[in-house]
């Protein structure tokens, strides 16, 4: 008897320095997973321009986008409402809605970020 394959979504990403350990801990889970008989179902959720929506496709690993924001520090408060912040903080809850949607279309077993 099979059992169902594990689901799982990975996000986050943008350097080497998320991307890597992330897809290495994809792999392990995935080779626990077949010694025990079962597969991995794997769905990597990030940007567009990030190393992720290279690196993922490229394994193998199936991938979709989410719109991000970020917010630019300065000391100057009033900086903080410059237009490009303006601009990403408006992306931020389309960006949710978006991972929602990923999620609740996928349906995994656990997220790992």
């Amino acid at each position: 008897m099979h059992s169902a394959p594990f689901r799982l979504v990975v996000t986050g990403g943008g350097t080497g320095g998320h991307t890597y350990p992330a897809l290495t801990a994809v792999r392990a889970l995935e080779a626990r997973l077949a010694a025990e008989g079962r597969a991995l179902e794997t769905l990597w959720i990030g940007t567009a321009d990030g190393l992720e929506a290279r690196v993922a496709p490229v394994e193998g690993i199936a991938f979709t986008t989410v719109a991000t924001g970020k917010i630019r520090r300065s000391k100057n408060p009033l900086k903080l409402a410059s237009p490009a912040n303006v601009r990403d903080m408006a992306r931020v809850p389309l960006g949710v809605l978006q991972a929602r949607r990923a999620i609740d279309g996928f349906r995994p077993d656990v997220v790992l970020a």
